[in-house]
């Protein structure tokens, strides 16, 4: 992580100069946040009877990648990872504990 671009931009945007250990404390304050909601939509997701998957190729500065994504009623889960396949599914947690039908476009 380039902390010093990091810090430069928020003060060209804020105009309050912050210092690298700032930017890094609240990244990983913030990190810490996403991280419990991530994990609080996960359960959640896994929770509904119905969901639905998909998997589509994209293409970034000319690499093939597979963007999947799971959706319940409520919620949205979306990764990109650079490998296809059941393992990799499981990797970035696609329906990982998901006991209800999913349903797919095949």
């Amino acid at each position: 992580m380039r902390v010093d671009r990091i810090g430069k931009i928020l003060d060209e945007a804020s105009g309050i100069p912050l210092s690298e250990a700032t930017v890094l404390a609240e990244t990983r304050k913030r990190a810490k946040a996403v991280d419990e909601i991530y994990h609080e939509t996960g359960f959640r997701r896994a929770n509904q009877p119905l969901a639905r998957s998909d998997e589509n190729s994209v293409r970034r500065n000319g690499k093939n990648l597979w963007a999947r994504v799971a959706a319940t009623q409520g919620f949205t889960y979306f990764a990109v990872c650079d490998q296809r396949g059941e393992q990799k599914m499981r990797e970035v947690e696609i329906l990982p504990f998901f006991w209800g039908i999913a349903g797919t476009d095949c």
